[in-house]
């Protein structure tokens, strides 16, 4: 067993600006830690010592395949080597499979018993027109993975068939395909949630831009969910096995229901956002000095 006794913190991170604010907390705490590059990461499977006394992985899945580190996708090899070696590990490989798959969130979702949009997946491209049979239109279009450039809104069968013979529609090389009912949001935004080791910490509005139904505009404000809401958004968290997560749901102006969509296996948090004064990067720290403890603590006893 490895032992983590003086040993730094490894952090896989996305973007730098939105980690400066937890670096800087660690700094203030005293707890040394290493930032790591999943684009430049290797490791051998018979070391029998690790260079980290913890390892977080926040890697959001897009930042995999063009972020700016040019992520590969061996992260989860590696962190299921740590998990073997035991190791503690934020948001591990269970974690990751979870964001590389629309499919098994919405899988999630159902075995929970919680709404989400009507959902249906095609795994060939004949199968995409009569796989739209009983939706209303306009609906959405993605690939299992999810990444936000490759969500297309469809407002026709005839839009859908003419946009995948003549190239215009992404998703060519995406599969399985993912047709999903589009929710008119209430107050034309969505609701992101934030949660710490099964916790709701807080949630902000986003609102989508007038053009473009997967980016939003930069005007986020507070929204606090209802008791029901928040226990939901805890107890995806806490099923999926995410000890830091985004849970992201509309609610329908149709019939005032929350429709759950997607779960993040990493934070997006917003530096310089404190809802209500809550300050997330200082949770974030207490969390991982907390799990270091316990692993200090286990070490003590063996």
């Amino acid at each position: 067993m490895f032992s983590t006794v003086e040993k730094p913190i490894g952090i896989f991170y996305s973007y730098e600006e939105w980690f400066n604010p937890l670096f800087r907390e660690l700094e203030r705490r005293g707890l040394p830690y290493v930032k790591l590059d999943p684009a430049r990461q290797w490791f051998d499977l018979s070391e029998t010592d690790v260079s980290y006394s913890l390892l977080y992985n926040d890697m959001s899945y897009p930042s995999y395949v063009d972020g700016p580190s040019q992520a590969n996708l061996n992260l989860q090899p590696y962190l299921s080597h740590l998990e073997q070696h035991h190791v503690p590990v934020i948001n591990g490989s269970v974690a990751i499979a979870l964001q590389r798959s629309k499919t098994q969130q919405l899988l999630l979702l159902r075995s929970l018993g919680l709404s989400f949009p009507t959902t249906r997946i095609v795994t060939h491209a004949n199968q995409l027109t009569v796989a739209t049979n009983g939706f209303k239109f306009p609906i959405i279009l993605k690939g299992n993975a999810g990444r936000g450039a490759e969500t297309v809104l469809v407002k026709s069968i005839q839009d859908l068939k003419e946009g995948w013979e003549d190239g215009t529609l992404a998703l060519r090389d995406e599969q399985p395909w993912i047709l999903q009912e589009w929710i008119p949001a209430k107050g034309n935004h969505v609701v992101r949630a934030e949660v710490i080791n099964g916790n709701f910490q807080y949630a902000v509005k986003l609102y989508r831009t007038p053009h473009d139904i997967d980016f939003w505009t930069a005007d986020n404000e507070p929204f606090q969910p209802s008791l029901t809401i928040v226990k939901a958004i805890e107890k995806i968290a806490r099923a999926a096995r995410l000890e830091v997560a985004s849970v992201e749901f509309a609610i329908d102006r149709r019939d005032n229901q929350p429709y759950f969509y997607a779960i993040h296996a990493h934070s997006n948090f917003i530096v310089g956002h404190r809802p209500g004064g809550h300050d997330a990067y200082a949770s974030l720290a207490n969390h991982i000095e907390s799990r270091l403890q316990k692993r200090r603590e286990i070490e003590l006893i063996l």
